[in-house]
């Protein structure tokens, strides 16, 4: 059975380790999580709003078929905004976030002694195949979350190894990145549940400290754990 305590502590030491990296590594893994989906949604929103305040406005004075075409420019107007929003992450943030995570994985091999340009991988040599599994695994999740919150969750769960699989394993086509995760993550996903809750209390001191201890702290160390943890499980495969 796991010893979460243990590899905690591992983890912790790895962090303290190659500290200063560790921490920029995870304020921008951070960052990127944060922000990703954040822009187009507001766009997309504004869009939406914008566009049916002027519908609404004139839909007492024009016939269905009038109403339905400025619907279809409404639509298609936003469906635009959400693609060009996209964008950057699709060729830049997701590449990164392989990359990132990479750097915890390397991190976690050489017990501290990763450089940051391990960073870099998400860009080289597969770049492509990142570009186009990072997508689908976002697809994939997208779609699971239109059923309900709890499916989409659990998908993301399926697929929380894509990134550390793609930087460790470049031969790999995208279908199989995917599907090693879903088999590598079976069984497991209450257990990842769970070692992520043992940072609640963590998580809640990061908070009333406006974030200064989820930034120093609290961020590069759960990192390093998602990284220990997958190890962990490549070596139950």
């Amino acid at each position: 059975m796991l010893d979460f305590n243990e590899l905690k502590e591992k983890a912790k030491a790895n962090f303290k380790a190659n500290y200063w990296r560790c921490v920029a590594a995870a304020f921008v893994l951070a960052a990127l999580i944060g922000g990703t989906g954040t822009a187009s949604a507001n766009s997309a929103n504004n869009s939406t709003e914008s566009a049916s305040g002027s519908a609404s406005s004139s839909a007492g004075t024009l016939d269905p078929k009038a109403i339905m075409i400025i619907l279809g420019i409404v639509i298609s107007i936003v469906l635009i905004v959400i693609l060009l929003a996209s964008i950057p992450k699709i060729f830049a943030i997701n590449p990164l976030n392989v990359g990132l995570h990479n750097f915890f994985l390397a991190n976690s091999v050489s017990e501290g002694n990763a450089e940051i340009t391990e960073v870099l991988v998400g860009f080289t040599p597969s770049y492509k195949r990142n570009v186009v599994t990072m997508l689908l695994k976002d697809l994939y999740v997208g779609l699971y979350c239109l059923l309900l919150i709890v499916p989409g969750i659990i998908k993301s769960y399926a697929y929380t190894l894509v990134p550390y699989i793609l930087a460790e394993e470049p031969d790999l086509t995208s279908k199989e990145v995917l599907k090693k995760s879903e088999e590598m993550m079976d069984g497991h996903k209450m257990e990842y549940f769970k070692l992520m809750l043992s940072f609640f209390g963590w998580f809640l001191i990061s908070i009333f400290t406006l974030g200064i201890v989820a930034l120093f702290y609290v961020n590069p160390w759960v990192d390093c754990t998602k990284a220990e943890y997958y190890r962990y499980l490549k070596e139950q495969a």
